[in-house]
């Protein structure tokens, strides 16, 4: 009886066996974009397939290509010198995403001959090979990879977008783009690489600290918004000021649904030195997109504010609003019982409130308005770093709340504060 060999297998059935191990495939949405974030051990399964028969390589090589995830120190390199004599892999790539071992800011990658000699060898410009190489390096990788869709580089050097960009350089494809600047960065360095990707969508930023009014200035074809696609923003350990924020915003267009806003961390940076952004100003900066935004994300983490917001009403106005993860000491719980009532948009779905307040009132109230169907929409709260001890009054009222809550059809979960924090700076 003759052997059995994946290599009888019709070619139609090979390449439905890749796409099943394809980590990209395999979680493609409807709208033709990949969910989940990228891992070293993704494509692991496609590579071992590749490994067990040359014959095999052939069709299996292009789909470990769909996804890649490497590390600078010792993939980049050798990922740019394999696409730079394989155009055909280059064009299999998808997503990629290219971080860093250590977390040394400013890491070299080799000696500085051993460097000049690795970049020149792959024919980099003189002018470009003058910048760093890890910006020669992601620059020659962005040119290689006409049909990118998603990018994330998480490295040290905060200027490794601030090179000269490429003439035949085209981001037409990349829909998702996610980077860390490191604390300091200035978005206006990475300006010539986003006006390339005009159909971009998701826009995830670490560490920024300042846009100035000359970021993306001008317009592209047909008088449009430089980041006219663009859907979701997400500004994590941030130092942006309000004039920052406008700025930032000002080259957005309408169709912006999701935003999370984190600014950077006491512990990170002084509290004297931090301009705090204050959720009324975002509030009035996201005006415009009242109607469409869904999701906001606007937490302090450890930063107290002790001052009242007089522009906390704005909230209402987001007639679109789904879902709210935001401060609790934003609301005015000690003087009013329609904290909630008077501030949340009617189409809210989930609310989450972070920070100790005194909330029982205002969430009574909120349950009252629910049970006559102000709220129609409204399905989960959760309520974070309470501080109370165990069977105290306070847990016990906030348990009769959830018990309302609950028997409305409403899940309330109450989170007790985490253990070993340390206390908040007051600004």
């Amino acid at each position: 009886m003759p052997r059995c060999s994946i290599l009888a297998l019709p070619v139609e059935l090979l390449f439905e066996i890749c796409k099943t191990l394809c980590r990209h495939c395999q979680h493609i949405t409807r709208d033709g974009h990949c969910e989940t974030d990228l891992e070293v051990e993704d494509q692991l399964a496609l590579l071992s397939l590749s490994r067990t028969c040359k014959a095999l390589r052939p069709t299996v090589q292009p789909f470990i290509y769909h996804r890649l995830h490497i590390l600078r120190e010792m993939d980049l390199h050798f990922l740019v010198r394999t696409l730079s004599g394989r155009p055909d892999l280059g064009e299999s790539v998808f997503e990629v995403d290219v971080t860093h071992h250590t977390w040394k800011s400013g890491d070299a990658l080799m000696s500085g001959q051993a460097a000049e000699a690795q970049v020149q060898s792959l024919g980099v410009h003189s002018e470009l090979r003058q910048t760093s190489q890890d910006g020669a390096l992601v620059l020659l990788l962005l040119q290689l990879t006409p049909n990118l869709a998603r990018a994330r580089f998480w490295l040290p050097c905060r200027t490794f977008f601030q090179t000269l960009t490429p003439s035949n350089l085209s981001l037409k494809m990349l829909t998702r783009l996610d980077f860390d600047g490191t604390h300091g960065y200035l978005l206006d360095t990475a300006a010539p690489v986003l006006r390339l990707a005009p159909n971009l969508q998701v826009l995830h930023i670490h560490g920024c600290a300042e846009v100035t009014s000359d970021f993306l200035a001008g317009k592209i074809m047909n008088d449009l918004a430089p980041l006219c696609h663009l859907t979701e923003l997400d500004l994590t350990a941030s130092a942006l000021t309000v004039a920052s924020m406008r700025h930032l915003l000002s080259t957005v267009g309408p169709m912006l649904a999701k935003i999370k806003i984190e600014p950077i961390s006491p512990e990170s940076s002084s509290p004297m030195e931090l301009d705090v952004l204050r959720f009324d100003e975002v509030l009035a900066v996201l005006r415009p997109w009242s109607q469409t935004l869904r999701e906001l994300s606007f937490c302090l983490y450890g930063i107290q504010v002790s001052r009242h917001l007089r522009g906390i009403h704005i909230l209402r106005e987001f007639r679109a609003l789904e879902i709210l993860w935001t401060e609790a000491a934003f609301f005015p719980f000690y003087t009013s019982r329609e904290a909630l009532t008077s501030t949340l948009p009617p189409s809210l779905c989930e609310l989450r409130l972070l920070g100790y307040s005194h909330l029982v009132p205002a969430l009574q109230y909120l349950l009252v308005n629910f049970q006559a169907g102000n709220f129609p929409s409204l399905s989960k709260i959760e309520i974070d770093d309470q501080e109370y001890d165990s069977g105290s009054f306070i847990e016990q009222e906030l348990e009769q709340v959830g018990i309302g809550f609950a028997a409305a059809g409403v899940n309330f979960m109450v989170h007790p504060q985490p253990e070993d924090t340390g206390e908040a700076e007051n600004i």
